[in-house]
């Protein structure tokens, strides 16, 4: 199942960063000698893209309501769940906008778009 707080997503949200790399940052330099020495640390925070592409998936017009009024408030955290895994986010509004949607159609109440958010 997927959701996020009390809404029930779409089934065929695709998130690609589920998909990729992640956890751990690196950095390498070589000395005056020639040896390689590597720092690395443990990443906390990740950005998440859920996205129903076009004629895959699409949300309704409760979902996007409820999901835009989520996102006026800036320091909500939110819990994902995503296909048994649980993750603490916030809506990710450094690039905006955190949410976007647009119409199946014309005056449709259905909407394909994409949620960021940033994993906390």
């Amino acid at each position: 199942m997927k959701q996020l707080g009390e809404v029930i997503l779409p089934s065929q949200l695709e998130c690609p960063a589920f998909s990729e790399s992640f956890g751990v940052a690196q950095n390498h330099k070589l000395t005056l000698g020639g040896e390689l020495v590597v720092y690395s640390h443990t990443l906390h925070n990740r950005n998440l893209s859920l996205i129903a592409r076009e004629g895959v998936a699409w949300f309704t017009q409760t979902q996007t309501d409820t999901l835009l009024a989520m996102s006026q408030s800036a320091d909500a955290l939110l819990t994902l769940q995503w296909e048994g895994q649980s993750f603490t986010v916030r809506f990710n509004h450094t690039e905006p906008p955190a949410l976007r949607f647009s119409p199946v159609w014309p005056s449709a109440n259905r909407y394909f778009g994409e949620i960021r958010l940033v994993t906390v």
